[in-house]
């Protein structure tokens, strides 16, 4: 899967949006700029849970939650309005979605609703003594590039597929945005915070990842992982494979100056350590720094799903990390997902230094251009 193109009209701070991510680009790896406050990450946002929430029926409320921090009526007179277009590659087909806001009191709504039932009701939300609908409608590009709608079924189907395709990596905080606003404003007064943990809000999203902290059962299960597939090579040709040391050196060339050091045979405990003076130090996962532990999460988790031909979000992924190591994360993306696309929402000059100037897109208005300081 690849994305193609996103536009988005108006939603929050994004206006008329339109950024093409070239296919053919190696590595398949765009940073995505803009002012704080700017809309990168609502971006990413918007686009993960409209792919990743549309195709099952049990993600609907989280639609429902980012879609209801925008006042569609607002902005839009008739009541009616596209929230995003995309335009993908999935199995070597290319389709356009576009998703659309309509309110039942809008004189168009009957048309919206065709009779060869190519339009995909998403959900439906009362409000006052109208009904609000989010539509989605899919249309099939062939070589000429010309467009064929898809009956609901096969709407469905896409949908459903895409929904397993589909990836975003955050900071902690931002996955309260899928949480409805009520639980928010609890949280953000204090109450009932050790009630509503933000893994709570995630339970019923597959595709969403928080890399601030380090999955220790993740790791101890990659190296289990390892573990068994060199018994497995012993038992098919007589040798064990070298997979189980293979991940230990690539880990400890991960973390720099700290070695991996598995506690028991039973690969049920992980600790690091450091040597300093000829003495050894033992360093528990807690006791990592935010960098240190970032960098590693992020690895486990791609090492841990092998996802292939997906699209990865991540946001701020620069975060604590020194800036040698956020013009690095180009290269590690690549080399630990080297089949899937990556959007970056970003600040990071070093970051984008990593690649050609085509690959940053931004988001307008442009960033100001850094111009040199007279002393």
């Amino acid at each position: 899967m690849r994305l193609l193109r996103v536009q988005v009209p108006n939603f929050r701070a994004l206006k008329d949006v339109d950024i093409s991510f070239e296919p053919d680009f190696v590595p398949n790896i765009f940073p995505i700029g803009s002012q704080n406050g700017g809309g990168k990450s609502t971006l990413l946002q918007l686009i993960f849970i409209l792919l990743h929430c549309s195709g099952n029926r049990q993600r609907t409320k989280y639609l429902k939650n980012l879609l209801n921090h925008f006042d569609f009526t607002l902005y839009y007179d008739n009541q009616m309005c596209t929230i995003a277009n995309l335009a993908l590659e999935l199995d070597k087909e290319i389709y356009e979605i576009n998703f659309l806001y309509y309110s039942s009191d809008c004189p168009d709504l009957d048309s919206v609703i065709d009779d060869d039932q190519t339009t995909v009701i998403l959900y439906k939300d009362r409000e006052d003594i109208f009904d609000n609908w989010v539509f989605c409608k899919i249309q099939r590009l062939d070589e000429n590039n010309f467009a064929h709608p898809l009956s609901n079924n096969s709407c469905y189907q896409i949908l459903e597929n895409l929904s397993e395709k589909i990836f975003l990596l955050v900071p902690g905080s931002q996955i309260f945005l899928f949480s409805g606003r009520e639980h928010n404003r609890n949280l953000l007064r204090g109450l009932g915070f050790m009630d509503a943990s933000p893994n709570d809000t995630a339970l019923d999203l597959p595709g969403l990842f928080n890399y601030n902290f380090l999955a220790v059962d993740l790791l101890l299960r990659i190296f289990k992982q390892a573990r068994d597939f060199d018994f497995q090579n012993a038992v098919d040709t007589g040798k064990y494979g070298n997979s189980y040391q293979d991940l230990l050196d690539e880990l400890n060339l991960l973390l720099g100056n700290k070695i991996v050091n598995i506690v028991s045979s039973a690969l049920d405990e992980v600790t690091f350590y450091k040597t300093e003076k000829g003495q050894r130090i033992t360093i528990h996962p807690e006791d990592l720094s935010r960098g240190e532990m970032q960098r590693l999460s992020l690895y486990v988790w791609l090492k841990k799903s092998q996802i292939q031909d997906a699209v990865i979000l991540i946001d701020e992924v620069e975060t604590a990390l020194h800036p040698d190591w956020q013009y690095q994360i180009v290269s590690d993306l690549a080399t630990w997902g080297p089949t899937n696309q990556y959007l970056l929402a970003t600040h990071s000059y070093e970051l984008c230094e990593a690649l050609t100037p085509a690959h940053v897109k931004q988001i307008p208005p442009n960033l100001i251009q850094k111009t040199p300081v007279s002393l």
